[in-house]
């Protein structure tokens, strides 16, 4: 089974082919080339251009990003583009999105520039590939066509714990016949899921998920391979149904807050969301939802009270019974962190404006950031496991430690049950590595996944991970990496976050560059993709 990963739901489209060679000498800053259809090599007019920003792009050029158009000739000039790191989008209908030549996991859509001062970029040529489609049929278990059912095409992809995930790409229903079409597809390798449905003839009834063609989990499912302008007929699927019961939450505010809003959200047991319930009314008891697989879930409940949000995590078993349960949300405990900033010779000083961020939920996360004391406080938090984020360090700074009493939350995550602290220490001159992407004849490569993975003992520390991707010129950078012993790896065609999951990463062990990084100092590199290498041996 093909590694794949999550895409977006535009249609838009194309395959980027070459880069002039030629030699710049204009001092304005623009992007200019020429968008052709890939099978007729024929010019296509009236393709939006756009570009997209990057981490490293500033409000205010976001606010300046202009577009373009291209005209009879397929031609476009984007004037006046601020420097910055940016992604090149392209928009027409019937076509795939924009990405680097020979890419096929579409991963990110665009094309990565890097644009500087009186270095526009010229003469691009993108050769543009019609979209795919997948269709089917779904009927139940009478032969009867499932009418307004959902189903879901996307890929693998992988958490930034390296855990396994399906990448939903779009939901589509079904038609009076049962048929769905999913089109705008990229050249790639799917998966098709149908997630099931209680059933509205008969509310003790639901219908089975399954995963194409009728297996119960995503590692079992087989691939649906499609290449550009094809659609690919699947053969019809039965939808089985079962018996369902009842899970009843009653919950209790105890908490002293009057919220906004109630929210639920229930997560596999791997950690990957299935549905999320918000209501500013709280219905007792509160009926979840029916028709999820027979297993046991994580079922966080909450109350958000303005920018306050307190949540109690429990279990729940979906199964051959009704499942009352009675929740109690209460006050939640607090965090009193302190970042100290480590100067080169070791000494420590307060670390200011460094974010803290609990992820909640579904897209609730909780911030707090260090002050000149390097003193921050996080209150009325939710009661579970949760991994913890830092961000606005250093332009060189790298994570050293953060502790919880003895426990090193840089390899666990973040156990909340009662009032707490823990001591953050951040370095502020960390490694860094310089270089160029290149194939196996020394090609440039533009868009490929360069990852750095550290070497045991420290491989469960995903703090440690770090990954960017090649520019226009096939150049990369890595700043602020903690001193250490390292591996790193180049890939034309990877999913987001592969590099992360250790069973992936098996059969690569041996081909990654061994690297010795050391605080201040810089390390350059020519780095080899390791598609070329993998697919010969396939």
């Amino acid at each position: 089974m093909s590694v794949i990963g999550a895409l977006p739901l535009l249609i838009l489209g194309a395959v980027w082919t070459a880069f002039s060679q030629g030699t710049v000498l204009a001092k304005t800053d623009s992007i200019s080339g020429v968008v052709l259809d890939a099978t007729t090599d024929r010019p296509l007019a009236g393709v939006r251009i756009s570009l997209r920003f990057t981490p490293n792009t500033t409000l205010e050029q976001m606010e300046q990003i202009p577009t373009a158009v291209t005209d009879l000739e397929g031609k476009f000039t984007v004037p006046d583009v601020p420097p910055g790191s940016y992604r090149l989008l392209t928009g027409i209908e019937g076509y795939a999105p924009a990405h680097a030549d020979g890419r096929k996991t579409q991963e990110i859509s665009g094309i990565p520039l890097n644009i500087r001062v009186g270095e526009p970029v010229k003469g691009l040529v993108i050769h543009l590939k019609r979209g795919s489609a997948i269709a089917g049929r779904i009927v139940d278990s009478q032969g009867r066509p499932l009418v307004n059912a959902k189903v879901s095409v996307g890929r693998l992809s992988f958490d930034d714990n390296g855990n396994r995930r399906f990448g939903n790409y779009s939901d589509i229903l079904t038609n009076d016949r049962g048929e769905y079409r999913a089109f705008g597809l990229f050249e790639d390798d799917y998966i098709v899921y149908f997630p099931g449905r209680p059933n509205p003839s008969n509310e003790s009834e639901s219908e089975v998920p399954i995963f194409y063609p009728d297996v119960g989990d995503v590692d079992s499912a087989e691939t649906v391979r499609i290449t550009p302008g094809d659609e690919v007929r699947l053969r019809d699927v039965t939808i089985q149904s079962r018996m369902t019961f009842p899970v009843r939450l009653h919950i209790h505010n105890e908490s002293g807050t009057i919220p906004s809003q109630f929210k639920v959200d229930v997560y596999k047991k791997d950690g990957d969301p299935v549905v999320g319930i918000r209501s500013t009314v709280l219905r007792d008891p509160f009926e979840m939802p029916q028709g999820l697989p027979h297993e046991k879930y994580d079922v966080t409940v909450g109350l958000v009270s303005g920018t306050k949000f307190t949540a109690v995590k429990t279990e729940v078993l979906y199964g051959e019974a009704p499942v009352d349960l009675q929740i109690a949300i209460r006050k939640g405990p607090r965090i009193v962190g302190q970042v100290s900033f480590q100067k080169p010779d070791g000494s420590l000083s307060p670390g200011s404006g460094v974010d803290t961020t609990i992820n909640a939920g579904f897209d609730e996360n909780i911030t707090a950031t260090s002050g000149a004391d390097g003193m921050f406080v996080m209150e009325n938090l939710p009661v579970g496991q949760f991994d913890l984020r830092f961000s606005g360090l250093p332009p060189d700074g790298y994570l050293i430690s953060a502790q919880e009493g003895e426990r090193n939350l840089l390899s666990h995550e973040m156990r909340i049950a009662e009032d707490t602290s823990i001591n953050v220490v951040i370095g502020l001159s960390g490694g860094i590595i310089e270089g160029t992407a290149i194939n196996s004849k020394g090609a440039k490569i533009i868009d490929a996944t360069i990852a750095l993975v550290p070497d045991d003992p420290h491989r469960s520390e995903m703090i440690l991970y770090r990954a960017t991707t090649s520019d226009q010129n096939g150049s990369f950078s890595i700043r602020g990496i903690a001193p250490g012993s390292y591996h790193l790896f180049a890939w034309q065609d990877l999913a987001r976050n592969a590099y992360r999951n250790a069973e992936f990463m098996k059969k690569f062990e041996d081909s990654g560059t061994p690297i010795r990084i050391e605080n201040d100092k810089a390390v350059s590199i020519s780095l080899k993709i390791l598609d070329e290498a993998i697919r010969t041996q396939n």
